[in-house]
């Protein structure tokens, strides 16, 4: 599985809504600092269809000085759509695992350039059905040099049942026969 993954500078009128909701609450609250500290993001601030495709990772560094990113917050709807509930679970828990490393190297990214980025995801499936989404990872910490917690959002452009092959699940049922009418 290999996925064509572009990152660029954050652009509100290239992002879909739901990206554009979450970076305009963020730049609200940053004011003049490069990021704003944890405890002034408020994701019930956020559009209520928002949240739930919202996640919250807390930047974790373990006794031997590796990094890892343990998810305080997982939306319902990522929960519901990927199958998944990871709230207090590491990011290397997510399968398959380069979907975990896909989501790491992002993480990281946000480490090493305490800015929002902006990510397009695109697979294709040797029988040629396509995914795509859209994320936006935002840093957020205690001061202008720690990066405590990073929120992310997506958004899907294209999906299919082809998704959940992806996933290594089974398209959820319940998933589909709420929203028949979404194009596949």
């Amino acid at each position: 599985m290999e996925f064509q993954i572009s990152k660029s500078p954050v652009d509100g009128q290239e992002m879909p809504e739901p990206l554009v909701a979450v970076l305009d609450h963020w730049n609200a609250i940053r004011g003049a600092s490069i990021f704003p500290p944890w405890d002034t993001f408020r994701l019930e601030s956020l559009p209520a269809h928002v949240i739930p495709w919202c996640v919250v990772a807390d930047v974790v560094t373990g006794n031997d000085g590796e990094i890892d990113f343990v998810y305080r917050f997982w939306g319902t709807a990522r929960a519901e759509f990927q199958g998944l509930e990871m709230t207090g679970k590491s990011v290397s828990e997510i399968k398959p695992a380069k979907v975990a490393d896909k989501v790491r190297d992002e993480f990281l990214a946000i480490l090493e350039t305490p800015e929002p980025l902006f990510f397009v995801t695109q697979f294709t499936f040797p029988d040629g059905d396509e995914i795509s989404w859209e994320s936006l990872r935002l840093p957020l910490g205690p001061d202008e040099k720690t990066v405590q917690k990073i929120i992310g959002v997506g958004a899907p452009r294209s999906f299919s049942p082809a998704y959940f092959r992806a996933m290594d699940g089974d398209p959820h049922i319940d998933y589909f026969l709420r929203r028949s009418t979404e194009p596949k």
